[in-house]
């Protein structure tokens, strides 16, 4: 019986050594892994609110990273799709933001400002409704951001944004 025992202890003295091992190598790959990829990518950091009165702006902060850190100057693209099932007429729903001269960096925020006149107002002439009021726009807002390598982040949208009129 005691060889028994020394073989039991020595497989199982074994599987622990297998285990400790396996667990050290995926800790080590783990921790190896670059914090930031060459895609960039964008998260939405803050917003202003998703229902805008009449007449006011709104303010969109947008966390970046990208490894390399050359976002190009003129690739925040921004998509906006009217989604009220009244289709009427719409103003110019894709836009690029010029960005600021800023040094390269691979991560930090970018604020976006959309004034409502510009750039929240979606159908040229909004259907009236009873009351003398106006049908407010039901949005969908696309952000894409992309490289000097060409590299294109996935595109992060923000859903049920409602944009009261008053024309």
């Amino acid at each position: 019986m005691y060889p028994l025992n020394l073989l039991q202890y020595s497989d199982m003295k074994g599987k622990i050594i297998g285990f400790t091992s396996l667990i050290i190598v995926l800790i080590v790959i783990a921790c190896s892994k670059d914090k930031f990829q060459t895609k960039p990518s964008l998260t939405l950091k803050s917003i202003s609110g998703k229902t805008i009165p009449a007449g006011s702006d709104m303010r969109i902060e947008l966390d970046y990273t990208d490894k390399e850190g050359d976002i190009v100057q003129d690739t925040i693209q921004f998509i906006k799709n009217r989604n009220n099932q009244r289709k009427v007429a719409t103003k110019v729903d894709t836009l690029y933001f010029l960005l600021p001269d800023f040094p390269k960096r691979s991560s930090g925020v970018f604020e976006v400002n959309l004034s409502y006149e510009t750039f929240l107002k979606a159908a040229i002439n909004a259907p009236s409704l009873p009351g003398g009021r106006f049908e407010s726009d039901s949005l969908t807002f696309k952000f894409i951001l992309k490289d000097n390598a060409s590299n294109v982040s996935d595109t992060l949208v923000i859903n049920d944004i409602v944009i009261e009129r008053n024309n």
